[in-house]
Parts: structure tokens; sequence; C-alpha cells
């Protein structure tokens, strides 16, 4: 919302000034150049989530250091079952504190 105020804001005082240096179709081509920009950040940096369930979305936002961590838990529980471990020892379940 406040992203939009302000680029209201700057349209409202940049038209006329803009208009009087380059003319109302210079200030179109300068007003569509910045959409073009805009679209091309889009394109290039927002990720299509089109088929991916939520945990994959929520998975590829995740920082590099979350992802480590994450991924090192996972091969620890892997280890412990493993080992036949078989997950939370009977001291470590939050049920028994």
């Amino acid at each position: 919302m406040a992203f939009t105020c302000l680029c209201s804001f700057l349209t409202s005082h940049t038209y006329l000034p803009m208009k009087q240096l380059v003319g109302t179709e210079g200030l179109f081509w300068v007003y569509g150049g910045i959409s073009a920009l805009g679209l091309a950040f889009i394109f290039l940096t927002v990720p299509e989530t089109k088929g991916r369930t939520e945990a994959q979305i929520r998975e590829f936002f995740l920082s590099a250091a979350e992802r480590k961590e994450r991924s090192r838990r996972r091969r620890g529980g892997e280890r412990q079952v493993e080992e036949g471990g078989g997950g939370m020892e009977e001291e470590e379940s939050p049920l028994n504190s």
C-alpha cells in the first residue's frame, strides 16, 4: 500500500514538469520504459509457483542458512533411524516433561 501511494505521489508531482521537458509523447515513453523495467524485474526475480505445493514454495524462500540447517537436521534424523534409534528417545519426548 505504501509503495502504491509513493508511486502515485511521484507521478502526480512530476507529471507537469516532465511534460514540459519532454512533451506528451516523450512522457508516455518515459512511463512506458519504467513499466517495462518493472516487468523485466518481476519476470527475472519472481519464481513460478504453478504446480508447486505450499511446502515447496516455502522451501524456495528459505535463506541459505535455514536450508542448510534443515538439511543437516534431516540427515541427522535419517542416521538415527538407520541406527535403530527411531527418532525421539523417551527422555526427549515433550510429553514426558
